[in-house]
């Protein structure tokens, strides 16, 4: 799927683009359309290797309060939103709590903090979730697991970073989906998207930003009686190109 001619990037190196602090905008299409992307932005980016790999396997759980305020937030349209997940690196076995923040000036705001478990939240992991959102006194629960595959693409300015997702899988105690036709692209960024060799190619291709919470989409994949309208459309396409 990767280009040859695209030149690896050791993780030492992009230590000034990690943007936990960011602008971002994440794009969703058809993952027939991506080899000639990727041949086309080539000799403009590097792609981050990591244990001799350039495309690396993560798995999520994500967790919520008993009202799913994380997920009816988002649903409702606030602009100050959060979201807890822990996330495994698989490569490395390495496990980080993590806490996104989508803030009213539409900025996202990533903090995360090694863990020592996977699968439950220990008492340090509440602590850091009661100092990090407005939720501290919430019980937080276990609602959704999601693995995918990823390859990061690092724009040779150094501020830019890309990443890229396929083969995802959302699931709980009760089912599973998965979807091997969709990829998703979140362009990170400092500066003017406009400058994105990236976006200019996904432009090219008639493929517009168009937000995609795998927390939202999957929890509403897998729990069809939760309030979904904001997202009927984007899981009517969704099913179209996986062909469901």
């Amino acid at each position: 799927m990767l280009p040859d001619s695209i030149e690896t990037i050791g993780l030492d190196q992009t230590k000034q683009v990690q943007f936990f602090n960011r602008k971002d905008k994440k794009y969703w299409f058809e993952i027939d359309l991506l080899p000639s992307i990727l041949e086309a932005i080539a000799d403009d980016y590097y792609v981050l290797m990591v244990h001799d790999k350039t495309i690396l396997p993560y798995s999520n759980i994500y967790w919520d309060t008993q009202q799913l305020k994380c997920y009816h937030t988002h649903h409702n349209g606030f602009y100050s939103r959060y979201k807890v997940r822990k996330r495994m690196y698989c490569a490395s076995e390495e496990c980080f709590l993590e806490i996104k923040q989508k803030n009213n000036k539409r900025k996202t705001q990533k903090q995360r903090n090694i863990t020592e478990t996977f699968d439950n939240l220990t008492a340090d992991d509440v602590n850091y979730i009661g100092l990090n959102t407005p939720m501290a006194n919430e019980e937080f629960q276990p609602t959704l697991g999601n693995f995918f595959k990823r390859f990061t693409l690092i724009n040779k300015q150094f501020n830019e970073r890309c990443t890229i997702d396929i083969d995802l899988q959302f699931h709980n105690k009760e089912s599973k989906k998965e979807f091997n036709r969709v990829v998703i692209v979140e362009i990170k960024y400092d500066g003017k998207l406009t400058h994105s060799v990236l976006a200019q190619q996904l432009h090219q291709h008639h493929i517009r930003p168009n937000g995609f919470s795998k927390y939202c989409i999957g929890m509403a994949l897998l729990h069809p009686e939760l309030k979904q309208n904001r997202w009927k459309e984007k899981i009517r396409q969704i099913k179209k190109i996986e062909q469901l």
